[in-house]
This record gives structure tokens, C-alpha cells and sequence, in this order.
């Protein structure tokens, strides 16, 4: 503000100075601590009002003491003739004069009154002009003992010096009046300025003392904490903080007296008693009055607080999660990992932060070279070993780089998910896909082959029935025969592995299957194995075909006898299961619900893990020449084809547990009388159709010879067209499954449209569960292939026997 004015004021006070004696004038703008180059308009208006205006009239006082000092002296008689005059008189009234009475005679006519200048008290005052200087001449009359006249005595002062500088001071001082008036103006409008801006602010705003006590208070501090302004006035500042931090706010602001500015967030109370958080800023204003701004953090609290929720709420979901987060530094060393590593995995997360090295040594051998880093930018699967189950797992791990400006790499980010069961179950796929492929090949191929066994078996049945016994060509066409059968059995075992198998599914305690199949294996199970069963006497009831059941018990025990060379265990257990949907997710198979377990385990050599997967492949075995290789895969076949699942569970030089699952029925067994069919001969005509040409030719062969009429057709197009045109003769159809321009399923369909009780005996080797259910539920009988001829005519018997 206030370099001109302050320059002004000191450069004509300073042209006083010699006048003074001094070399400069101070106006005092030191003494009030201001510097006078930065001086503000309130600071010199303090200073005009305090300390220049009364420093002025000390100089004006001074002056005068001053004149008093420098005065010369003339003393006449009362016709102004000079007797004595002081030696300074030359040098303060500027005449020159020699010491000749003439020249005094001349200065006394100049200088001294005459007597008729004197007043009744014998004074006379003189003001004179000499060579430019004004000059204030004071006489007085010394009278003798008779009051004559005796003498005049004058002293002479230089008036030009005081009447400059008086005028000057008159200058200086209406300026200052004026300019103190200026100031003070503008600082009155800079206060009201001040004081509306306050009141205006949208931020509560208090000024206090040094004693923390509340002099003024806006609108917004009103509002804010609910008092009237008369009531916060003289109010203690701290009074309006939480209690339990007082002494932390007395503490900060005591900084203030250091003239620091502070802040501070801490809860005021409103008058209410409802705490308000609040941040406060305060600093000082000068003569000792302080300024605190109170910002309301309500909303920013709150959205903290929601935020750290959110964060929290993240954090929790993060960590119940079945996923572990991480941070690691660019070298790769982590700096963050989820505690729920812990939970997952057993480790605490302390010790993947501390110690540098020990991620690596959690991983598989096989994996730390190239695993052990993250990716910039990726997926990598690696082991690493689990505190819980104590093997190794598998992990996925995906991780994102962060870098500079220069593509150095700060951090990873990412996240490790378990994936051994993942990773199980498309083992499990690809096991599955690959059994259910090789089941479809091996029963497309033992399709072909039931039906040329079907032509062997016939035939040979056929030829011996013609031969006496004691021809030499009967004991060979027997042995072809039971060749012909046992090809037969390996057919069907090959069907079962293909799931395409149809049998008597009914109520079944696995009990009594176990029961049964124990006593048989008595007889082919050496004395060294121990048999040991334990059955659940409770145990619920299986739907199941018995004879399948216990062909799978009979198969897993002989299977388990071979495990055990030199002796053992062979354990047999039944009981309840109820599979919850998380052993639903580790087991591709199986679905959550009730089951009945049946288990056969054994104290043997065990299954080695690398042939595993492939031992329910058909003709795999590892017992070369001693074996089929059909065992287990008939196994598998079997409870694949009543909705169950087979669980392995073996190590080596342990021994082998196989536990098999089937699905419970609440139905009930009922007893049914068996119907037993003969094969006698008859009359009626029977529709043949079929589109190989061997069972064809067999199947009228065996027909003709029991005095059937037979019409055939060579596929599906033909037995309809044939059927239509003699359906009044025709009593029965053997009807093949799979055949070219129609199947099986077809023909059933149009001939039922001509007469829907047609009896109708649907000959395959290669049916599903679910086409079994279908065609019983339309009363249509099915013969298996192969079959021999004895079979074919007791199924035709069974057919056309009233309903």
C-alpha cells in the first residue's frame, strides 16, 4: 500500500531535518513492528493516529526550544545608540558590519523601537524584514530609580526558519489528517467488506481471543451448530468440542499463540448434544484475535465410511472367496497376498510377504523354473503344495503388470484359483468321452457280430436236432456250438460296456445280492484271502437288475482275488449315502441325492497311477493271458446303465477300493410266479424282417421246421408295404432294430396304425435303457441277438399268447 505515502511524508520531514540539526526525521513506523516499504493501510493508519501526529508536535514543540537557544542580543540607550550587541548577531540576521559605532547606530535604527513603540509595561515587539529574513525583534524599557528611561534591550530571532517549517508542518499534518481520514474510510469499508464475506461464507466462521473466546460468529456457524449468536458470543471455543477431545484441540491451538496456522479435524457438538465432524482451520488476525474456518464433513464422513464399507464388503467377498489375491513387486517378491491363503491353502500370509523364497519352494519341482515369476500379462497353471490336503494342487494364476512411463515393470497384480477339481472333472470328461466313444464302436461292432452268431447258433441247433447221437459229426457241432455260445457272452459283455443292455430292473436289496454272491466265492477264492463283509442292515432298497449286480460283485471280487497273489483282505461293504452337491462337482457323474453304496476293496498290490484311466477300457488288462480284459469294463457298462457311477480309490502296495453307486427307489419288491415258455411248434404266420441276410435265411429254416407260415422283407419300407397287404394272415412280427430306409422304432409306429394290437417281438443286440422302457410300454416282447432257435420259438409262443 504504502511506499508513496511513506516516501512523501519522510521526504518532507527530511527537508526539516537541517533545520533541526539532525540528518532525518523518524516518523516512527518502526516503532509500531511494521516495515515501512510493506506497510498496509490499517498499519498506517495506526501509526498517524498513535505515533506520527504526536511526534510532529513534539518536532513543532522542539523548534520552539530551539529558537529560544538560537537568539542575539542588542542593548541601546533610548536614542537607539548601540552600547552592546552579541557576537551571533551577524550570522543570524545576515548584515555585515564593521565595529565603527556608525554601522551599529544603522542596525539599532533597523532592529530597535523607538520609545514610542513601547507599551505601558515597557515592552515593544518588532518584526522586521533584512536581506529576505524575517526578523522578530523583543524590546524591553529599563527605567532608572526615578523611572526615567534608561536603556533599551532587545533580542532578535530569525523567524523565517519557524515560519518555514511551521508551514510545512501545516502541510504535512493536513495531509496526514486527510490521508488518516482516506484510511480509516477504506478500512471501515474493507471491515464491513470483510464482515459481509464472512457472513456470506458458506463455511462457519468464528473469531475469538487469546483466551479461545468467541467474539463474532456468521450465519453458516448459526446454522451449524443450533445456537442463537447471543449464546456463542463469550462462548470458550473448546466448550463446543466432543469432550473426549479437548485436550487435543486446546493443544492445537495453542499453536496459534506461536502465530502458527493450524488444522485440525475433530467432532463439534451441536447445541443439541449431536456430534458434527468437522475440519477446522485458524490462524491469526493480529491484536491478538484469531480467525477458525469450520468445514461440515458430514457427507465426505459418510462417503468414507461407505466407501470403507464397500471396501470391507469387497475385502470380505474377496476373501471368502475360493480365490487368492496378490501385489508383488516388480522383482517378484510379494508385498500383499489374502489372508484367506490361510483357510485355502494353510499358510499364513506373512510368509509369502517375509520370506522371499518360500512361494518357490510351495511349487511342484517340475514347475519352479518357469512358474516361480508372474507373467506381464497372462495365465499360467503350475502345482503347488496344500498344508490342507497335503498334496499338491493345481493352480491358475492370473496376473497383470503395471509399469512406468519407460515400461519398467512396478508391480503384479493378480489373482491363484484352485483348479485340481476343475481339472478333474475334464479328466473325468475326457474319460467319459473316451469310454462312451469306445462303447459305441465295440457295440456297433458286437451288433454285427450277434447277428452272425445269431445265423452260427441257429444253424447249429438246427443241424444237431437232425443228427442221431451217435453220429461222429455230433460232438464237434456241440463243441462249435459252445464256441459259438461263449462268443455269445463276450458279445454281451461287450453290449454291457456300451450301456446297451436291457434287463428286469426291480426293488433289490444289495444285501441279499452280497449274501448270495459271498457263497459262491467260497469256491473260487483261495483259503489265503480273508473275506470280510459288512452290510448296513438298514440299508435302502436299489432299483437294479439282480443278475447284473451281482455279475458287478462278481467281477470286482474276482478282479480284487487277482490283486492279492499271496493272500489278503477282500473287504464287501453295503451302506446309505447321501451325495451333496459339493461331491456332485468333484464327480462328474454322480448327482446330489440318496444312494446306495456297494464297495469291494482289497489289501493288494494297487493300481498304478499312469494306467488309471484306461482300466475300464474294454480288452485292457494287465494279466496277460489270463484275462479277457472285459471285467471291469462290464463293471462299468453295467452301473453306467443304472444311473450310478463307479469311485476308485487305490494306492500302490496298498491295495484298491472300488465303490459303486446306484440310485435308490422307494418302491418295494413284489413277488411274481415265473411263467415258464416251451418251445412247441404252430401254425401261424409270422412276419420276418430282417436285413441280414444269414439270420433271415436261419429264422425261416427254424420256422418252416415248426410248421410256421413266414412272409420276410428286407427293411423297414418293405415289412410296412407287406404287413399292409396281408395283415389279415399275419399273426406275429419279428421285427430287427436297426435297419436301412426305416428302423425298427418306424415300422412298430406305421404297422400300429393299422392295427394297434399287433404282436410284435423286436429282435437287437444293441438297445438303450431308455428304448428298452419305451418299446416295453408299448407291449412289444424283445428278443436279444444272438439267439438260438429253442429261444427264437419260445419268444414267438410267449407273443402270441392271449393277453
Amino acid at each position: 500500500m504504502g511506499n508513496s505515502l511513506y516516501e512523501s511524508i519522510v521526504a518532507k520531514l527530511n527537508v526539516l531535518a537541517p533545520m533541526l540539526g539532525r540528518t532525518q526525521v523518524d516518523i516512527g513506523l518502526l516503532r509500531v513492528g511494521t516495515d515501512p516499504f510493506h506497510v498496509t493501510a490499517v498499519q498506517m493508519a495506526q501509526a498517524l493516529n498513535d505515533y506520527i501526529l504526536p511526534r510532529i508536535q513534539q518536532i513543532v514543540q522542539k523548534t520552539e526550544a530551539i529558537d529560544l537557544l538560537n537568539v542575539a542580543h542588542i542593548i541601546s540607550d533610548v536614542n537607539r545608540s548601540v552600547i552592546e550587541v552579541s557576537r551571533n548577531l551577524p550570522s543570524l540576521t545576515g548584515i555585515q558590519y564593521s565595529i565603527s559605532q556608525r554601522d551599529l547606530d544603522l542596525i539599532a535604527e533597523q532592529l530597535v523601537p523607538s520609545l514610542s513603540e513601547f507599551d505601558r509595561n515597557d515592552l515593544a515587539l518588532r518584526e522586521v524584514t533584512v536581506r529576505g529574513r524575517t526578523l522578530l525583534v523583543t524590546s524591553s524599557l529599563e527605567r532608572n530609580d526615578r523611572n526615567e528611561p534608561l536603556r533599551v534591550i532587545s533580542h532578535v530571532t530569525d523567524q523565517t526558519l519557524r515560519q518555514k517549517l511551521l508551514s510545512e508542518v501545516s502541510k504535512i499534518h493536513d495531509q496526514l489528517e486527510a490521508e488518516v481520514e482516506r484510511r480509516t474510510s477504506q478500512l471501515q469499508a474493507s471491515e464491513e467488506k470483510y464482515r459481509r464475506g464472512i457472513e456470506a461464507a458458506a463455511d462457519t466462521i468464528l473469531i475469538f481471543n487469546e483466551r479461545f473466546e468467541i467474539e463474532s460468529a456468521n450465519d453458516a456457524a448459526i446454522k451449524l451448530l443450533g445456537y442463537d449468536r447471543e449464546e456463542l458470543l463469550g462462548l470458550p471455543f473448546v466448550a463446543l468440542v466432543s469432550p473426549t477431545q479437548i485436550e487435543r484441540t486446546l493443544k492445537t491451538l495453542g499453536k496459534l499463540l506461536a502465530e502458527e496456522l493450524v488444522d485440525i479435524g475433530v467432532e463439534v457438538m451441536h447445541k443439541s448434544t449431536r456430534p458434527i465432524p468437522v475440519d477446522i482451520r485458524a490462524a491469526g488476525l493480529g491484536q491478538h484475535r484469531y480467525q477458525a474456518i469450520i468445514r461440515d464433513v458430514t457427507d465426505r464422513k459418510l462417503a468414507e465410511a461407505a466407501i470403507r464399507q464397500k471396501e470391507e464388503h469387497i475385502r470380505s467377498i474377496l476373501e471368502n472367496l475360493p480365490v487368492v489375491a496378490y501385489d508383488r513387486f516388480g522383482n517378484g517378491s510379494f508385498y500383499y497376498i489374502s489372508p484367506n491363503v490361510e483357510s485355502l491353502w494353510g499358510y499364513r500370509p506373512e510368509e509369502f510377504v517375509v520370506q522371499r523364497e518360500f512361494y518357490k519352494s510351495c511349487l511342484h519341482p517340475d514347475d519352479r523354473t518357469e512358474c516361480s515369476e508372474p507373467l506381464p500379462d497372462g495365465r499360467q497353471e503350475y502345482r503347488l503344495f496344500s498344508r490342507k490336503t497335503k498334496d499338491y494342487i493345481w493352480i491358475n494364476d492370473h496376473s497383470r503388470a503395471e509399469t512406468d512411463a519407460s515400461g519398467v515393470v512396478l508391480r503384479y497384480r493378480g489373482v491363484m484359483v484352485d483348479v485340481t477339481q476343475q481339472k478333474e472333472l475334464q479328466a473325468q470328461l475326457f474319460q467319459s468321452q473316451k469310454m462312451e466313444t469306445i462303447g459305441n464302436l465295440a457295440a456297433g461292432i458286437a451288433h454285427d457280430f450277434n447277428n452272425q452268431l445269431t445265423g452260427i447258433l441257429a444253424n447249429l441247433e438246427l443241424t444237431l436236432s437232425q443228427l442221431s447221437p451217435e453220429s461222429g459229426m455230433t460232438e464237434s457241432l456241440k463243441d462249435a456250438f459252445h464256441a459259438a455260445e461263449h462268443c455269445s457272452v463276450m458279445s454281451r459283455s461287450i453290449l454291457t460296456f456300451g450301456k446297451s443292455i436291457h434287463g428286469n430292473f426291480k426293488p433289490v436289496n444289495l444285501n441279499d445280492v452280497v449274501e448270495e454272491s459271498v457263497r459262491l466265492l467260497t469256491h473260487s477264492i483261495p483259503t489265503s484271502i480273508h473275506i470280510k463283509v459288512i452290510a448296513n442292515p438298514d440299508l435302502w432298497f436299489a432299483r437294479a437288475d439282480i443278475t447284473k449286480i451281482q455279475q458287478v460283485l462278481m467281477n470286482l471280487a474276482v478282479n480284487a482275488r487277482d490283486a492279492m497273489p499271496n493272500g489278503g483282505t477282500l473287504m464287501i461293504e453295503t451302506d446309505n449315502q447321501i451325495i451333496d452337491e459339493h461331491y456332485s462337482k468333484r464327480v462328474m457323474s454322480a448327482k446330489p441325492g440318496r444312494y446306495i453304496m456297494l464297495s469291494v476293496g482289497d489289501t493288494g498290490t494297487g493300481i498304478d497311477e499312469k494306467i488309471m484311466p484306461r482300466i475300464f477300457e474294454p480288452f485292457f488288462t494287465t494279466k496277460e493271458g489270463r484275462n479277457s480284459g472285459l471285467g471291469l469294463a462290464t463293471v462299468y457298462g453295467i452301473v453306467q446303465a443304472h444311473e450310478g457311477w463307479v469311485e476308485v480309490i487305490s494306492h500302490m502296495g496298498e491295495g484298491s477300493n472300488f465303490r459303486v453307486f446306484l440310485p435308490i427307489t422307494t418302491e418295494r419288491p413284489t413277488s411274481h410266479e415265473r411263467v415258464t415258455v416251451h418251445a412247441p411248434s404252430g401254425k401261424e404266420t409270422i412276419l420276418v424282417v430282417d436285413d441280414e441276410e444269414a439270420v433271415r435265411k436261419v429264422v425261416l429254416r427254424v420256422l418252416q421246421q415248426s410248421g410256421y407260415q413266414s412272409l420276410f422283407a428286407l427293411d423297414g419300407e418293405e415289412a410296412v408295404r407287406v404287413y399292409q397287404q396281408n395283415r389279415d394272415q399275419i399273426q406275429a412280427i419279428l421285427l430287427d432294430w436297426t435297419m436301412p430306409r426305416m428302423s425298427g422304432d418306424e415300422v412298430i409306429v406305421e404297422i400300429r396304425k393299422f392295427n394297434p394290437a399287433a404282436k410284435i417281438i423286436l429282435s437287437s443286440g444293441y438297445l438303450m435303457e431308455d428304448q428298452i422302457k419305451h418299446l416295453q410300454s408299448q407291449n412289444v416282447l424283445l428278443l436279444p441277438k444272438p439267439y438260438t432257435a429253442s429261444q427264437l420259438l419260445q419268444s414267438i409262443r410267449q407273443s402270441l399268447r392271449p393277453q
